[in-house]
Parts: structure tokens; C-alpha cells; sequence
């Protein structure tokens, strides 16, 4: 009945909500028509707890960020396979985060067709989830034919070269994505390699993180050869935490000096 609340954030370490009270929580949710932010940064929450969630958002019309994050919840495929049926019907979500859960081949394949379909999204945040190399291969099939996602967030999702390069091969055809993060990854020097490659090409993003993936001379080498190419990718390029030396420091001291649109 409440007709002014705008966002509701449940935030707290010692806060206990499980799944029983999250869904008397969203159930409500499914009739309100002024809430457009909805954070909740709770622990134990499973799959009945998704479940809710998802019948949540077949029915809202008004909610538009919608932010799930503990690292103590027990997510995985049941739960991740209904909140995705959900958001093929949803229309008016345009940031969805769902962190540390553990997200499987199943959960991948139905994310993936929940990213073909959906409209509306525009920011979607899967960071620290247990994805991997196969299950991203299976995602990143709905973000070659996304015409509408700009922000994607992979932090920590367990991926390695092979990752890295199924990313390259998404970032090709892809024409809306202007920031992307894999910060937290092993994709090590064959992996940055591969989406330097796709840099030459795309001419949409505009932020890259590759912080903390084992990338040394080489990797920071080839991302510098492909950034004097590339004059889009203007926003931010992040490499901290990694493992170059003199040698990629100095190319990309070069590149820096014929890139002028790199922030």
C-alpha cells in the first residue's frame, strides 16, 4: 500500500533474513508500483529465496535495479534458472546483480537465453559466481545478439584463457557493450592477447578491467599495440595488480603518447 517509498536497501553483516523472509518481503513487491531500487546485501539466502525473487519480477512493471549480494548465499541452478525465466518476461529491470553464488551448466545455458531475449537490461553484475570457461562459452552466445547491454561484470567467475577468448569473440560482433570487467581471473598473457585482437575491431567499449589475471610483458605488449589502434576505448583501462615488468610498462608508456583519448 505504501505509495512514496523509491528504494529499499536491506544491508547489514548481522542482519538473518533467509529465504522465508525475503519472499514475504518481495511477494510484496510483486504489487508495488513506486519502488525502483531494490538492495539486498543479506547472507543465507538459497534457491527457494530466488525462486521468490523471480515470481517478483514477472509481475513488477516499476522496479529498475534490483542488487543481490553476500558471499555467504547458496544460489545455484534452480535458483538462477527461474530469476533468468523471469527476466525474459520482465520489461522494465535495467541493472540486475547477483554475486557470489554458484551459478552451473544449466543455470548458464538459461542466463544465456534470458540475455537473446531481454530488452530492458542494461547493466548485468556476475561477480565471484562459479562459472568458468564452458559456462561462459554458453553466456556469451547471448551477448554476440544483446543489442542493448552496456555494462557486464565477470570479476572472479573462475575463467582462463579459454575465457578470455570466448570474450574476444563476443567483443567482435558486439556493438552496444561499453564497459567490461574480468578483473579477478587467470587469463593470463594468451588470454589479454586474444581480446587485445578484438579490440582492433570493436568499436564500442569504452572501459576495460583486466586487474589481478596474471598478465605479464606480453599481454601488457599486445593490449598496448592494439590501443594504438583502437581510439575508443577512452573511459578507463585498468591493469593493476599484475605481473609486468619494464618491458610492458615501456609499451605502454609508448602507446600513451600516440593514444590521446585514453583517460
Amino acid at each position: 500500500q505504501n505509495k512514496s517509498l523509491t528504494s529499499l536497501r536491506l544491508h547489514h553483516w548481522h542482519n538473518r533474513l533467509g529465504d522465508e523472509g525475503l519472499s514475504a518481503i518481495v511477494t510484496a513487491l510483486k504489487e508495488n508500483t513506486t519502488l525502483k531500487k531494490f538492495n539486498v546485501h543479506v547472507q543465507s539466502i538459497g534457491d527457494e529465496g530466488a525462486i521468490a525473487i523471480a515470481e517478483m519480477l514477472k509481475e513488477n512493471k516499476t522496479l529498475e535495479t534490483f542488487n543481490f549480494h553476500r558471499w555467504q548465499n547458496k544460489i545455484g541452478d534452480k535458483g538462477v534458472v527461474a530469476i533468468a525465466e523471469a527476466l525474459k518476461q520482465n520489461k522494465t529491470l535495467k541493472s540486475f546483480i547477483i554475486d557470489f553464488n554458484r551459478i552451473g551448466a544449466e543455470g548458464a545455458k538459461v542466463l544465456s537465453e534470458a540475455i537473446k531475449e531481454n530488452k530492458a537490461l542494461t547493466e548485468l553484475v556476475f561477480r565471484y559466481n562459479h562459472i568458468g570457461d564452458e559456462d561462459l562459452g554458453v553466456i556469451a552466445e547471448g551477448i554476440k545478439v544483446n543489442t542493448v547491454l552496456t555494462t557486464l561484470d565477470f570479476s572472479g567467475i573462475q575463467i582462463g584463457a579459454k575465457g578470455a577468448k570466448t570474450i574476444s569473440e563476443a567483443l567482435k560482433g558486439n556493438t552496444a557493450l561499453t564497459t567490461l570487467n574480468v578483473r579477478g581471473n587467470q587469463i593470463g598473457d594468451e588470454g589479454v592477447i586474444a581480446i587485445a585482437e578484438a579490440l582492433k575491431e570493436n568499436t564500442a567499449l569504452r572501459a576495460l578491467g583486466l586487474m589481478e589475471n596474471q598478465i605479464g610483458d606480453e599481454g601488457a605488449i599486445a593490449i598496448a599495440e592494439a590501443l594504438k589502434e583502437n581510439f575508443t576505448l577512452s573511459w578507463w583501462l585498468g591493469l593493476m595488480e599484475n605481473q609486468i615488468g619494464d618491458e610492458g610498462a615501456k609499451a605502454i608508456a609508448e602507446m600513451l603518447e600516440k593514444n590521446t583519448t585514453l583517460l
